[in-house]
Parts: C-alpha cells; structure tokens; sequence
C-alpha cells in the first residue's frame, strides 16, 4: 500500500472528509497535501493538516500493518478457528484473537 492510499485510509478513518491526498517527497510529510471534500469544515481541514503532520513514515507503516492484521484475523474462517481453539486454550475470544496477532506480527518482523 503506498503512502497516499494509507493517509487516506488514515483521514477518512478519523472523519475528515477529503477527496484524496499527494505525497511529493515519501519521507516528508511538509510535502503532503489533502485535497478535503467540499463538505469538510474549517475545523476538520485543520485536523487533517494536525494529523498528517503528525505520522512518521515508520508509524504509517505501522498502522498499515495492523490494519491487514485486523483483517487477517477479522475473517469468518479465523473466528472461526478462534473461537474453537480459545476454550481449549483456557482463553477468552478476545485474548486469543491477541494471541494470534502477536504471532502474525511476530513471523513477519
């Protein structure tokens, strides 16, 4: 995923809305913009900017991360299996599905 599509990702996740978003420089945030919605309100432009500005490459990265990891786990044959295999763990749903993104994490560190 480059790093456009993961500020967009980013942005609508936290409300603002945007039409899309520019990378200049990958590694300068000073060099990305938003192209905000026409509905989105002086406050949430600014928000945007605040957000944007905020994110390192690496932290970007990051969220891209444990987002396939969410989706990973989040799918009907994984819940699945969780919730089969948590009982015999002696673990909740919650801590297994834990359990299981530690180690997906884990394997591709």
């Amino acid at each position: 995923m480059n790093v456009a599509e993961q500020l967009h990702i980013l942005l609508t996740a936290s409300g603002i809305p945007i039409d899309g978003v520019s990378v200049g420089i990958r590694d300068d945030s000073t060099t990305w913009e938003i192209q905000f919605a026409p509905e989105a309100s002086l406050i949430q432009q600014q928000e945007g900017k605040v957000l944007i500005g905020s994110y390192t490459m690496e932290q970007l990265e990051q969220l891209a991360q444990q987002r396939e990891l969410d989706r990973q786990v989040s799918t009907p044959i994984i819940k699945a299996i969780v919730a089969t295999f948590a009982p015999l763990l002696g673990k909740t749903v919650e801590e297994t599905e834990q359990i299981l993104r530690t180690e997906l994490l884990n394997s591709v560190q």
